[in-house]
């Protein structure tokens, strides 16, 4: 397995440098990033810093590297970089997206009524779109149960319950989002990404899992690898009788 995650960081790195001046390499750094360890951040950090430095790499690029340097510092309880960042894409095209980043970041840092705050001011005028708000605010709530390491600080199942509730972040999100979840019992697991029509996207489980915490990734894509449309989307988990359904939201 060790070596699986090595092969898979060594092939990101080599997009990102191969493409580093199209759009293209802000999804395998933002892959990159997402699985990279503490062990990692010393090539990490010299790889981000020559993206930076670098002229010819979009805009879209060097953001994934400030956006996972908010991430990584909040994960540690620094989240000075979250409010520069929200400063430097004030009024861009990141500005809701790294506006999420920042909110979950308080959520996971203890600050869930700071981080609402943020992004009623952030969406107040997103009138046309209102499940948008709905999502962020449930996500936001779900984070409460998430410590700085990522673990969940307190079971998010009872016993007469028959929901899996589950958290995505980001949410929204551009290049990717984490679908995180915790199983009551073994068994087998299903987990479906439709979109509002109720058609089916993508399938990102369908397996046995062992009881505890569990996490999937959907970046995006559909069955045929073809990046779906901006928009809502409804990630559908089953594992026996318990279900959940949660929407996220996709944007460009």
């Amino acid at each position: 397995m060790a070596g699986d995650k090595s092969n898979a960081r060594d092939e990101l790195i080599a997009l990102t440098e191969e493409y580093k001046e199209t759009e293209l390499a802000a999804y395998s750094l933002d892959l990159l990033l997402g699985i990279s360890t503490p062990e990692d951040s010393a090539s990490n950090l010299l790889l981000a810093d020559s993206l930076v430095l670098d002229e010819k790499v979009p805009l879209n690029v060097k953001y994934i590297v400030d956006k996972w340097t908010v991430i990584n510092d909040s994960k540690r309880g620094e989240l000075q970089s979250g409010e520069s960042m929200l400063e430097k894409y004030k009024e861009s095209i990141f500005d809701n997206e790294i506006t999420i980043v920042f909110a979950t970041a308080l959520a996971g840092n203890g600050l869930a009524d700071q981080a609402i705050v943020l992004v009623k001011e952030a969406f107040k005028d997103e009138n046309d779109s209102p499940e948008i708000l709905e999502s962020l605010l449930k996500s936001i709530e779900l984070q409460e149960f998430y410590n700085q390491s990522g673990s969940i600080e307190k079971p998010l199942l009872g016993s007469d319950e028959k929901d899996i509730q589950f958290a995505a972040y980001p949410n929204p999100f551009n290049a990717s989002t984490n679908l995180a979840f915790r199983l009551e019992d073994a068994g087998h697991v299903s987990l479906v990404v439709y979109n509002t029509l109720g058609q089916k996207v993508r399938t990102l489980l369908d397996a046995s899992l062992e009881s505890g915490r569990h996490e999937a990734t959907w970046n995006g894509q559909d069955e045929f690898g073809q990046t779906a449309s901006t928009g809502v989307y409804l990630c559908r988990l089953i594992s026996g009788d318990r279900r959940q359904t949660i929407k996220v939201v996709l944007t460009k």
